[in-house]
């Protein structure tokens, strides 16, 4: 297993939607999700490699994670549920998620109602927001966008189509992204990937939207870092976890009516434990629910749609102490290939998190 670090700059209005209102067309998402990736990095190869292509989509060895905006080179990361700001003054914090657990275990949900600087009853959560640690402070911050107007043109006429006006709300231009490809085999030297340094992504490419500047590298044991980061939480919690989803979170179950999906990693093994709330929706503490939907340009048809729990999403698991040694190895390896199916399309990506 490969993990190479990506690195992209918007160079052109970006729109990656489901949804189209009128003549309106608005970015979704504060994030760049790891289906678009994949496409806009498969897609152009397909030429050269139409059989390397295939088999990619039949046998997945390229896992493409969401990308998340960075700001003044500090990396963002979705928000939790205790995350909070407040109304008045814009200040942020984060509750102790260890102290959050015991108040769950008795019962209660727990709660911030005044902020640093005595404002009461002026706080709300900044769950599904994007934040950044500045100087060991917590600030929220979530991207620029810009709007784009333009007119249909009669092709018989040659000239503006009455009444056809269009909208873009996309993203801006000069954004910086930083993600992650994880390769299975060597897939991303037998496509020439790392040697690609454009990519185009989203809605109205014939418009010049959508282009994107790449920067590929090879993370060299980022592995066993991982494993030994995941080690010493497992140490300083006492086998307490907590996994904060990066991506859509969802599993399949079988029911009576054939599979469905539920806002859980279905593919966690018997050594993690969930703790599970009476309080909360079982062990999770979910920023809320989503649709995940595609295309597949292979096919040419649209990919089935999922729902699961939203990035920021935080899943609680206890493993049992004869098992940490493998257990800070497993769950690397995991946060890289994902905790569950439809991760090459960048789904179930997760994290080991902890509050520094």
């Amino acid at each position: 297993m490969k993990v190479y670090s990506l690195r992209m700059r918007v160079e052109t209005p970006l729109i990656c939607t489901e949804e189209q209102i009128g003549n309106v067309l608005k970015h979704s998402g504060l994030y760049l999700r790891g289906h678009a990736l994949r496409g806009g990095f498969l897609g152009p190869v397909y030429r050269e490699y139409p059989d390397e292509v295939i088999e990619e989509s039949r046998n997945p060895q390229l896992i493409f994670h969401p990308a998340y905006l960075v700001f003044e080179g500090l990396d963002t990361k979705p928000a939790h549920v205790f995350m909070y700001s407040c109304k008045i003054c814009g200040v942020t914090e984060e509750r102790d998620l260890y102290e959050a657990m015991d108040e769950l275990q008795k019962g209660r949900i727990p709660e911030v109602t005044v902020c640093q600087n005595g404002h009461v009853f002026s706080i709300k959560t900044l769950a599904g927001s994007l934040v950044v640690k500045k100087n060991g402070h917590l600030e929220e911050r979530n991207p620029e966008f810009t709007s784009v107007k333009s007119i249909g043109i009669n092709r018989f006429l040659k000239g503006a189509e009455h009444k056809m006006l269009y909208e873009y709300v996309a993203l801006s231009p000069d954004l910086e992204f930083k993600g992650v490809i994880v390769d299975l085999g060597d897939k991303m030297e037998r496509l020439k990937l790392t040697e690609r340094n454009e990519i185009r992504i989203g809605r109205g490419l014939t418009r010049g939207f959508g282009r994107i500047g790449v920067k590929i590298d090879l993370e060299e044991d980022a592995l066993d870092k991982e494993s030994e980061r995941i080690a010493r939480i497992l140490h300083k919690r006492g086998g307490t976890i907590v996994l904060r989803a990066l991506s859509t979170i969802c599993g399949l179950r079988r029911g009576p009516k054939g599979l469905f999906t539920e806002p859980f990693p279905s593919s966690i093994d018997e050594w993690l434990k969930p703790i599970e709330f009476q309080i909360l929706n079982g062990n999770a503490a979910m920023v809320g629910l989503e649709e995940f939907s595609g295309f597949s340009n292979i096919d040419r048809l649209p990919t089935p749609r999922l729902v699961g729990a939203r990035a920021g999403s935080l899943f609680f698991y206890k493993v049992d102490r004869n098992h940490w040694d493998d257990a800070s190895k497993k769950l690397a390896e995991r946060r890289f290939t994902g905790f569950g199916p439809f991760s090459c399309s960048g789904l179930n990506i997760m994290e080991v998190y902890d509050v520094e």
